[in-house]
């Protein structure tokens, strides 16, 4: 019983089979597979951001735990579904929902599942197993093509932290792929409806794509952005089934498409199918070439698509196919040649190998125009999706795998008493106080940023601009690095090279091809008097291979000898975005003060100072604004600050009211001091000129009045009265420090007026004690202000002491 009931789901499988197929509903690579399933899959939402997708094809359960994605990398492309991927370690899975419809590329450990929706409005979808192609996918790629010089250099291994997986646009070290897509006209077709062009659809599809490439380039750090692409109305270029011969046709269009769309690489996509079961092909290291950058692609099931473009891309890095090595032969992964029945999740990994020869593409510059960050669409704004977006305060993902105590999982709302959630600048919730370094300066040409105190993340680098003298004023900033000297250029160019002065002695000025590549006029510029130090990089060498770059980029090639020695003068082709590296750095020092920029040789002080002086207390930064030192504030430097600039904040702590506080007190200090001072000088002035103020005193009546009347002192009118009655003449005597005898006083005999009063020149006074005093007449000196003071003993007293 059990075997007919077997029988009767295949009859019936069957008959909806032949049923589907007969509708036209099926995409129009279904003839691609030798077989396949009808499944209604099951989703079911936990939340805004998590899901699980469950569906039953090739005797199996499938139950896939997902979780939203965070990018869609993409520029201008309306976005109309919703992108998740697989939580899952063990298998990996990208699943876009789209209008109620659901497209799944699973990966486990034993085969490749796709599901795709019919163009229906039953639920139906079809489930593709990669096993069941009807052919085997082949790289148009020769296996053993030369991918220039690598086994003849000992390369420098870089780092293997930059093939680490990050998230978008948070490290300096990751790659990102500005590509351009070109669609052939039958695929348009594809996508028309009673003469309607279905664009929403196709839109869905490419965005699907972008999904599933960037999935397989994570664990290398690279983003893969898509800038555009253009569905074609006729034939552009010849398509033939030759695959090398329809790479050649598409690169010469590609040239004077770049004029329109700039981008990094450019791949055509044609459904199509090329002889010998190639479904791909792409030019070797040249992934940064304007003229050679890219690769063909057959247009098929999405997700064996994205495999294929993948693939190519590695290539336009320099990578092998596995099987070419004998360390990875074995390997399943994605530089495989052979696109395995087998295949299972390594099938999405890249090898050993193929991570190897990525580093040596880095080390050789390949990637000069894979630095800038693109701006990309991000997918469906809102809370949850740990994307923070306008309207939010916050957002830390779901509430299920939300970390963060300063932010409400929920509504994106910032907890009650924080100010951030992350960031830098966020510490436990609040900003860092300003002046805090967020980011330091990682060389004399760099410049720090500090926390601003309102913010919680971290300002952009900064650093100084062009010109600024570095490495002991021997050379010249330029990007924050200090550029090396023309002698350092050719050894990184040439290996074992130096720069000679005879080299650039045989320029022909006016004749030679010098400056860089115009790709308006395909022509390059010419020699001149001022400026042939900036351009070419002339080296002395001894033929060497050059380190960087291969074949496949170059343009120009000039050697000669010259006094016996050997110049070289190369030009390379690294794209429209990117400075061709054989051209002399700008930064570099092309005599006494001045330096290269833009392949012209300028006065070196007049491009440092491009923000102005910064009054003599900062520099320029490459914002044009003055980062000013310690103890100076923005924008000019001509106030007291913490330094810094208006971008980098404030460096040190400065508090200009407490600055203030500490001024007025200074001020105050001073004041009193100063006042101190004056009066002590004023003091000390009339204090040593006191005789002759007390004698100017005397002189003016005015000043007289206001004298003190006790004790009197003696002056000329006074000499001979007191209190109105008149006195004999004294007899005024200097005080000497001698002391005199302690004679009690005794009241003198009463005058004998009988006798003559004698003359007042003539006068002589004796004391009590018969001790004569004098016996000769003294004549009164002259009146000196407060030189003596009388003392009478009472009033009846004639005789007169002089102290």
């Amino acid at each position: 019983m059990l075997s007919s009931f077997k029988l009767f789901l295949l009859v019936v499988s069957t008959i909806l089979e032949i049923s589907a197929s007969t509708r036209g509903d099926f995409p129009y690579y279904h003839g691609d597979y030798k077989t396949f399933e009808l499944v209604h899959p099951f989703v079911e939402k936990s939340s805004a951001q998590e899901a699980r997708l469950q569906f039953n094809a090739f005797n199996s359960s499938f139950v896939i735990d997902l979780i939203m994605s965070r990018v869609n990398l993409t520029q201008n492309l309306p976005e109309h579904c919703d992108h998740y991927e697989s939580k899952s370690q063990v298998s990996m899975a990208t699943v876009s929902f789209c209008s109620g419809t659901i497209h799944a590329f699973i990966l486990d450990k034993t085969n490749t599942y796709s599901l795709i929706p019919l163009d229906n409005e039953k639920n139906e979808h079809i489930v593709y197993r990669k096993s069941d192609l009807k052919y085997e996918p082949i790289c148009g790629n020769h296996p053993k093509s030369p991918s220039g010089n690598r086994d003849e250099i000992n390369m420098k291994r870089l780092k293997r932290s930059i093939l680490q997986s990050r998230p978008y646009g948070t490290h300096k070290k990751t790659r990102y792929i500005e590509l351009f897509l070109s669609l052939h006209y039958k695929i348009r077709n594809k996508y028309t409806k009673n003469s309607i062009f279905d664009k929403e659809k196709l839109d869905r599809d490419l965005s699907i794509l972008m999904m599933n490439i960037n999935k397989l380039f994570t664990g290398i750090d690279i983003f893969i952005v898509l800038t555009g692409y253009e569905v074609w109305n006729k034939y552009e270029i010849n398509v033939l089934s030759d695959s090398a011969k329809t790479l050649k046709n598409y690169l010469s269009y590609r040239k004077s498409l770049n004029k329109k769309h700039y981008n990094d690489m450019g791949y055509f996509l044609t459904d199509k199918a090329f002889a010998n079961n190639v479904v791909g092909r792409a030019t070797k290291n040249t992934i940064c070439s304007d003229s050679n950058s890219g690769g063909i692609a057959y247009w098929g099931d999405h997700h064996q698509t994205a495999l294929t473009i993948a693939h190519e891309i590695g290539h336009n890095f320099g990578m092998e196919h596995d099987e070419d090595n004998e360390q990875c032969k074995t390997s399943k992964s994605i530089m495989a040649a052979k696109a395995d029945s087998s295949d299972s999740i390594d099938s999405a990994k890249w090898s050993k190998c193929s991570r190897e020869e990525l580093e040596n593409a880095y080390f050789r510059r390949f990637d000069i125009c894979l630095h800038n960050l693109p701006k990309v669409n991000a997918i469906n704004p809102k809370c949850g999706n740990r994307i923070l977006e306008d309207g939010e305060e916050c957002d830390c993902g779901t509430e299920e795998e939300c970390l963060s105590k300063c932010c409400h999982a929920s509504n994106c709302t910032l907890t009650a008493g924080s100010q951030c959630y992350n960031g830098e600048c966020c510490s436990d919730c609040k900003f860092r106080k300003v002046s805090t370094i967020c980011r330091d300066s990682t060389g004399e040409c760099d410049l720090p940023e500090a926390c601003s105190g309102k913010s919680q993340f971290c300002p952009e680098d900064a650093f100084k601009t062009t010109g600024y003298p570095c490495a002991e004023n021997s050379s010249f900033c330029h990007l924050g690095e200090c550029v090396p000297d023309l002698n350092a250029q050719c050894k990184a160019m040439w290996r074992g090279s130096t720069s000679d002065p005879q080299c650039y002695a045989t320029i022909r000025i006016g004749k030679e091809l010098c400056g860089k590549f115009d790709y308006a006029t395909k022509k390059y510029e010419i020699c001149n008097k001022e400026n042939y130090r900036c351009s070419p990089l002339m080296c002395l060498h001894n033929q060497e291979s050059s380190l960087f770059l291969t074949d496949t980029y170059r343009r120009r090639n000039f050697k000669y000898r010259h006094n016996g020695k050997f110049c070289s003068l190369q030009l390379y082709d690294v794209g429209r975005q990117a400075r061709d590296p054989a051209l002399v750095q700008i930064g570099t020092s092309c005599g006494n003060g001045r330096v290269c920029v833009d392949d012209k040789c300028v006065n070196a002080s007049l491009v440092a100072s491009s923000c102005g002086n910064c009054s003599g207390k900062g520099v320029c930064n490459n914002l044009n604004q003055c980062h000013c030192d310690k103890g100076f504030a923005p924008p000019l430097c001509n106030k007291h600050g913490g330094g810094g600039s208006l971008h980098s904040n404030s460096l040190y702590a400065y508090d200009e009211e407490s600055t203030n506080d500490r001024k007025t007190t200074i001020i105050v200090v001073v004041i009193v001091i100063i006042l101190f001072l004056v009066f002590m000088g004023v003091g000390i002035f009339f204090a040593v000129n006191r005789v002759y103020f007390d004698k100017v005193q005397r002189n003016i009546p005015f000043l007289n009045s206001w004298r003190r009347k006790s004790p009197r002192q003696w002056t000329p009118n006074t000499a001979n009265s007191f209190r109105g009655k008149t006195i004999s003449n004294p007899v005024m005597r200097r005080s000497s420090n001698k002391q005199l005898p302690n004679i009690p006083p005794v009241r003198p005999p009463p005058p004998d007026f009988k006798k003559a009063v004698p003359s007042p020149t003539a006068a002589t006074h004796t004391y009590q004690n018969t001790q004569e005093i004098s016996d000769k007449p003294v004549i009164s000196p002259k009146p000196v202000v407060s030189a003596y003071t009388l003392h009478l003993r009472n009033e009846n007293e004639s005789k007169l002491t002089v102290c």
